[in-house]
This record gives C-alpha cells, structure tokens and sequence, in this order.
C-alpha cells in the first residue's frame, strides 16, 4: 500500500530525510516521452526473459551515446510495474544516474533511495529506522552508507525477489560506482540486477561474466520514432501536407543520417529541418542535413 499523509506524517518526514532523490519522476518523465511502439524488443529477447526469470542475475546494456538506453530503460521498468503490480512479494526499483547531479547521487543517497522505493510499496517503516532517525536528529549528523546498507537489507528481507534497473552507470563517477555496486553485489541472490551504460574498459571489468545485451536501435524503431515526432512537428507537418513522396523522403534522410542515435535523428526533425519553412527548400536540407551535427552531446 502507498503511505497515507495524514496518518504516516513520521514516516514521510523519514523518508524525506533519509532519500532526497525522486527517481520515480524521472521513471515517469522519461516513459511517458517515449515514441509508442518502440523499444519492444527489448522485452522478447532471450537476454531480458532470462534475467527476469533468473535469480541473482546480473544484465549489462551497453551502447553508444544516443542509442535510446535510457528511454529502454524505462520500459523495462513500466514492464515489470505493470506485469508484477499484484505480487506484493516482489519489488521493483531504479536509478537514474546523472553527471549533471553528481553531488547528490553519493552512494549512501543511492543507496537510501532503494530503500525509500521500497518502503514505498510496503507502506511501512521498522523500528531501526525509526531509531536511526531520531539518534541522528538529535545528534546533528547523518546516516553513513553502512546505516542505509543496513537498513535496506533489513527492508529487502521482506521479499522474496526485487528487481533493480540502474541506467546510466557511467555517469556515476568511477569511486562511486564501485561502492554502489559493491553494495548492490552484497544483496544477490535476493536482487535481480539490470545496468545500462556507455561502453567503457572499467565499467565492463565490473561486469565480466554477467550476461551482455547491446543496446543499438533498430532500423524499424529509428523509422517509427522519426514519422511520429515528424507528425508532432507541427511545421513540418504542414509543409509536407499530403505530399506522400516527399514525407517518405525526408523520413529516410534523416533516419539515414542519424547512424541510429535518437538525440540526432530528434536534432534533425526538431531543428534542422523546421528552420527551413518553405517546401522549395526541402530538397536543400535533405541534401545538407548529415552536416549537421549534435555538438557536445552527452546524453545516453
């Protein structure tokens, strides 16, 4: 059950306390964004399935910058939310790294984030918690990563299998991915454990001998996702009217130029071709466009 505000008003200020990171919005934020119909393969291969049915196993999706890992990452976890939402013996959580938030994913706010998922879906807190937030209140200080990696233990012990779903592991810097996953590691069989990250000689050192899934988009998704966000480009949409020839044209012009990375194939549909309004034009850009590049592009 979820927390109720007016009766579990301990709880949330607990919870609030311990975990600052709200990774279920960014769960949300990243699914929601998604182009519909894509990214489904993921869930049919032999990889994945054997994951999921495993015990104490480990997935590693690897893949270039702009190959969609992040928004996969999202399915997989809307998939076991939606497969598994009436099994209370299970629970499913993530992280998603992020650079750019460096001085507030620590390993022990990681850490205490897996936790706060959790009690989440239990809908309760422990007595040790409740001690350790008080010892800590009074005393000024804050809880270190062997509190939390006690507490999420004791929490972890309440099911029977939890699904974990990490994304963006390379953006965790090298000390503080080392900790997480040594933590992480700690808690297998019990946790099902699934990373997705750039390709990187320390990052697949961590992950020698755990089942590998190359994450690269697929010629039929790159081409799904480019005809939706061109039917939501509103000028576009407008120039190409009913001009079936030039539709498909531009379609595979720009999925040819994106070497299959979704942040340049959403460069070319959101700006390149959009700065152009009149439909003269359009043989210019579709001429011009792989010279478009995605400067200091950074994302998964």
């Amino acid at each position: 059950r979820e927390l109720n505000p007016s009766t579990d008003k301990e709880c949330l200020d607990i919870m609030a306390w311990l975990s600052p990171l709200d990774f279920w919005k960014k769960q949300n934020d990243v699914f929601v964004k998604r182009q519909e119909g894509t990214g489904e393969w993921i869930l049919d291969s032999k990889e994945f399935n054997d994951w999921l049915f495993g015990s104490g196993t480990t997935l590693w999706f690897p893949g270039i910058p702009g190959a969609g890992k992040t928004v996969l990452a999202s399915i997989v976890v809307n998939h076991l939310r939606e497969q598994l939402k009436n099994d209370a013996s299970i629970g499913i959580v993530c992280i998603y790294c992020n650079y750019k938030e460096e001085h507030i994913q620590s390993p022990v706010n990681l850490i205490a984030s897996l936790w706060a998922q959790l009690v989440q879906n239990s809908g309760s807190l422990s007595g040790e918690v409740k001690d350790l937030y008080r010892t800590h209140i009074r005393q000024h200080s804050s809880p270190t990563l062997s509190d939390m990696s006690k507490i999420l233990q004791s929490e972890i012990g309440r099911y029977s299998k939890i699904f974990v779903v990490v994304d963006a592991l390379d953006e965790c810097p090298e000390s503080n991915r080392s900790a997480m996953l040594k933590e992480l590691r700690a808690l297998q069989p019990t946790i099902n454990l699934l990373v997705t990250s750039r390709f990187l000689d320390s990052i697949a050192n961590d992950f020698e001998g755990a089942t590998r899934l190359e994450i690269s988009a697929s010629a039929k998704d790159v081409q799904t996702y480019a005809i939706g966000r061109i039917s939501r480009e509103q000028r576009l949409s407008r120039l190409i009217g009913k001009d079936a020839a030039l539709g498909k044209a531009i379609v595979e012009t720009v999925v040819g130029n994106s070497k299959k990375m979704y942040e340049v194939l959403h460069y070319h549909i959101n700006w390149s071709l959009p700065s152009y309004l009149y439909a003269k034009y359009i043989s210019q850009v579709l001429t011009s466009s792989a010279s478009y590049g995605l400067p200091g592009y950074e994302g998964n």
